[in-house]
């Protein structure tokens, strides 16, 4: 069983929004919209990660997100959608999560972390080209108040298995 933290992108987000994602993201049937803010690990003592989640959002008010820019990373051809607004606290909650029981979960593939949503991932750098002026031009954005993350954990297939909600003060 894997584990991740997350905040699901659920409230407003739009037909549109998944149009164009489901173009580009192969399996966004299974895998529904979210940030990760830790990435996916394994871990034997469940409690620890609980107490050290409730711990770190204690110390965070709800926040705002909004997202209306898209960028990419050309080492492996992602497409992210980004946020203009939240960044900097989207930062500072993965920073405080990836401490104490979680200093050693790191994505290898993305060793600096940039909140963003996923929206592809390509080939080459041709096709993220074309994805990138696509959502560029679609002028797509999402708003979403920050109250709550999630652990959650998921099969190999990332058919999520269990959700578990920590609320942001």
């Amino acid at each position: 069983m894997k584990y991740a933290i997350v905040i699901f992108l659920e409230n407003g987000w739009s037909k549109a929004l998944e149009d164009v994602r489901g173009k580009f993201v192969l399996n966004s049937d299974v895998v529904k919209p979210h940030i990760s803010l830790i990435y996916s690990f394994d871990f034997e003592n469940l409690s620890l990660v609980r107490e050290h989640i409730k711990n770190v959002v204690s110390k965070f008010n709800s926040f705002d997100l909004k997202f209306d820019k898209f960028g990419k990373f050309v080492k492996d051809f992602y497409l992210y959608f980004l946020p203009s607004v939240g960044f900097g606290k989207l930062l500072e909650l993965h920073n405080k999560l990836q401490s104490r029981v979680l200093t050693d979960v790191v994505n290898l593939d993305l060793l600096e972390y940039i909140p963003h949503v996923t929206f592809g991932v390509f080939d080459n750098l041709s096709d993220i080209n074309s994805a990138l002026k696509f959502c560029e031009s679609s002028e797509l954005s999402y708003f979403l108040v920050v109250d709550k993350i999630q652990l959650i954990s998921f099969d190999d297939d990332l058919k999520i298995n269990t959700v578990e909600d920590f609320n942001l003060m």
